[in-house]
């Protein structure tokens, strides 16, 4: 969901994410989104953490019915 595109049809990722952070979703995955940090990440993923602060720039995530600070 790019900012951008969601300009266009005049929502932002608050909207479309809203209902889901109020409800304890999502989890956000670790990822730098370099080719460095894809090795680290297959010897030792990190698990997925409860994300509920503002999405500012490319993040991974995980809508899980799980409501824990951790998924594992």
């Amino acid at each position: 969901m790019p900012p951008r595109l969601l300009a266009k049809q005049g929502q932002d990722v608050e909207d479309v994410l809203g209902p889901c952070t109020s409800n304890g979703f999502p989890h956000r995955l670790a990822n730098e989104y370099t080719a460095g940090s894809y090795r680290a990440c297959q010897r030792r993923p990190a698990a997925p953490v409860r994300w509920n602060r503002l999405i500012t720039e490319r993040t991974g995530l995980v809508f899980s019915r799980t409501d824990a600070l951790l998924v594992q």
